[in-house]
């Protein structure tokens, strides 16, 4: 069931007949005129909305147009729409027809001058319509052969072959013609160009309606050189059959391009353009800093942070090194940075058997933030786990853990980071009210599954408060979070976790889970148990892509234990079962609660508040049938449908500012 109108117009802070909401300029956005200029600085701020038949998605790249020009046209007694255009390639998407916004209320239909109003004040209106959201490969890392067949993408179901001609369906090949490296497409599909050669698209560039595009088997040559650069394309996607953009980032060689390699797709899913992220923004030309590690063995990290003053810059240089069971660590305000992840690797090698967490003893690099005093960035390296190297045996007493920031870290930054192959954690922020963001960064296969005592570990990212701290006020949709975002998450136990008074925002990621991790949740939260009191306080899970590998397997999604949040505009992969099209994921989320709801109602730091909409959920598989929030059968006399849980947004929530200001 779609929204009353009323309530949209409310939940955006618009009244009937009135204007949409002020900028922070103090200059409200007009409503009534077929015609608005918007500054750069009141479209930063305005969300994505429907417009009339298409949605305007404001991509964080907005900020480098200084203004753009928006145009409503009339509706027809049919209830037709003339599309919103634009002058700044701005990015649009179909959501839902005139008609359903006249289903909303009797009042628009057939009036064009209100229609004209809705679709000025959209950029304010349908919040709980339509977001799209950017599906990411995760590092792939695909050879091209230098040869007429090369590699054949389809970008939806992670396909690829050395096949030609492409396949009917798929979407961008690249391979060898005219002497050197090549884009294909074929009658669905076509490449983002310039005088009809492939652009070579960079961080910052735009892919969308407003590229050039041409078909057909294309001589790639600003490829033909030493680098990594994206190439764009446009796709019929075969599931929703709307034209989609997407770019595979390639790394290339001189002189004609070969030996290649995909490192890397993305596309967006519902139309609206995409832009291409950096692969590595740091040390293009060189070092500077306050602090040079010799090189980027343990011994050599080690003494440059404590050789570094506080608030002070470390700078590693690329190289792999093995750190054994070393561990690195400093109670400094540092920027710690490599020479860009996959360039600057550290190794464990040697098995690590403490137990004791909470000592800061399993973890290759702990940064100390003792109790908020201390700020930390960390960018572009690697670290590797010991987890493919170990026999089951090894593992059974293995604690393996990678990033480390202990003692409450405010306003911290993550971000270019690959963390990959521990036992335990890839990344464990702890401390009572730690709040920072996380980006631009990949966390893969961090699993282990054993027999009791040690029973399942492994986890992307997971985020402890304090056991003693009061258990604090629900603040969603600020500052006072963890924040994941435009992140990749593949084969973890869990994706994300979390406990002990803990808050956290996951949004705009990529989660994967394999066949190992299937009957895991891909994301986390934990609620009371005498072992860790307290539970996780909250969550905020959206405009996230949840997938499954295979493709066409079953799953476990979102599976709250404790604590209050929101759940909203995720995406999850779907598959056809006997020719439907149904998810691969059988339910939006599971709730329960980590005691098994055993004391009487309300159990302590249980689920009181969760809200759930706007998720692309399409209906459970054939055998998994059941309602889109399942409750764990303990729990139904706890956690009851417009009680504690309720499918409609939250009165009075907004997300807090995306991209997060940090970065």
């Amino acid at each position: 069931m779609l929204p009353d109108f009323d309530r949209l117009l409310r939940d955006c802070g618009v009244q009937r007949g009135g204007k949409a909401p002020s900028t922070t300029q103090g200059t409200p956005i007009s409503a009534g005129l077929s015609r608005t200029v918007l500054s750069r600085t009141q479209m930063h701020r305005v969300p994505a909305r429907f417009v009339c038949g298409e949605s305007i998605r404001v991509h964080p790249i907005v900020e480098h147009a200084q203004s753009v020009a928006v145009t409503a046209g009339d509706a027809s007694a049919a209830d037709t729409c003339t599309p919103i255009t634009d002058t700044k390639k701005f990015a649009f998407s179909r959501c839902v027809s005139c008609q359903e916004i006249a289903w909303f209320s009797p009042k628009v239909k057939r009036r064009a001058g209100l229609v004209r109003s809705i679709a000025i004040l959209a950029l304010g209106v349908f919040a709980a319509v339509c977001e799209a959201t950017v599906v990411d490969s995760g590092p792939v890392n695909i050879p091209v052969p230098e040869t007429a067949s090369g590699v054949s993408l389809d970008v939806i179901t992670g396909n690829y072959a050395s096949q030609a001609p492409l396949p009917a369906g798929w979407d961008i090949a690249i391979n060898s013609a005219a002497g050197g490296i090549a884009v294909l497409s074929n009658a669905t599909s076509a490449v983002a160009s310039s005088s009809g050669a492939p652009l070579a698209l960079l961080p910052g560039n735009e892919v969308g309606s407003a590229n050039t595009f041409v078909g057909g088997s294309l001589a790639a040559n600003a490829f033909r050189r030493t680098g990594t650069l994206a190439v764009g394309f446009r796709f019929v996607n075969e599931i929703t059959g709307a034209t989609n953009y997407g770019f595979v980032q390639l790394r290339t060689t001189a002189p004609n391009g070969f030996p290649a390699t995909v490192t890397r797709y993305y596309y967006e899913n519902s139309g609206a353009a995409l832009v291409v992220p950096g692969y590595s923004r740091l040390f293009q030309s060189g070092f500077e800093g306050a602090a040079i590690a010799a090189d980027c063995s343990a011994g050599a990290v080690q003494a440059a942070l404590n050789a570094v003053p506080d608030g002070g810059t470390v700078q590693i240089p690329a190289g792999t090194c093995d750190w054994g069971a070393s561990r690195v660590t400093t109670t400094k305000s540092v920027r710690f940075r490599g020479a860009g992840a996959g360039l600057t690797t550290f190794l464990r090698t040697a098995p690590v058997t403490e137990v004791e967490v909470n000592a800061g003893t399993q973890f290759m690099l702990t940064f100390d933030c003792q109790n908020t005093t201390k700020q930390v960035e960390i960018s572009d390296v690697s670290l590797q786990g010991n987890d493919s190297l170990q026999s089951e045996a090894d593992r059974l007493v293995d604690n393996d853990n990678g990033l480390y920031l202990a003692n409450s870290c405010v306003d911290f930054r993550i971000h270019d980071v690959d963390l990959r192959d521990f036992s335990i954690a890839a990344l464990t922020v702890r401390g009572a009210n730690s709040r920072g963001v996380v980006y631009w960064s990949d966390f893969i296969s961090n699993f282990k599954c054993q027999p009791d005592p040690l029973s399942c570990e492994g986890y992307g990212v997971v985020i402890y408060g304090d056991a003693n701290q009061a258990w604090p006020a629900l603040s969603l949709g600020s500052n006072q979070a963890v924040f994941v975002e435009d992140s990749y998450l593949d084969d973890n136990r869990h994706n994300v976790a979390s406990n002990q008074a803990s808050r956290y925002v996951l949004r705009h990621s990529t989660m994967v889970t394999t066949q190992r991790t299937r009957n895991f949740g891909m994301v986390d939260a934990h609620g009371r148990n005498p072992s860790y009191p307290p539970g996780s306080r909250s969550w905020e899970v959206y405009r996230n892509t949840f997938k499954t590998r295979p493709l066409s397997m079953i799953a476990t999604g979102i599976s709250m234990r404790g604590g209050d949040g929101v759940i909203f505009g995720n995406s999850f992969n779907a598959s056809t079962f006997s020719g439907q099209l149904r998810a691969n994921i059988p339910a939006i989320a599971w709730l329960t609660d980590e005691s098994g709801c055993t004391a009487a109602w309300p159990v302590t730091n249980q689920t009181r508040e969760a809200y759930l909409w706007d998720n692309d959920w399409r209906g459970p598989p054939p055998g998994y049938e059941g309602p889109a929030v399942r409750v764990g059968s303990s729990c139904v006399n706890h956690i009851r449908e417009n009680s504690e849980f309720f499918l409609s947004p939250r009165p009075s929530y907004t997300p807090y500012i995306y991209p997060h200001p940090l970065r």
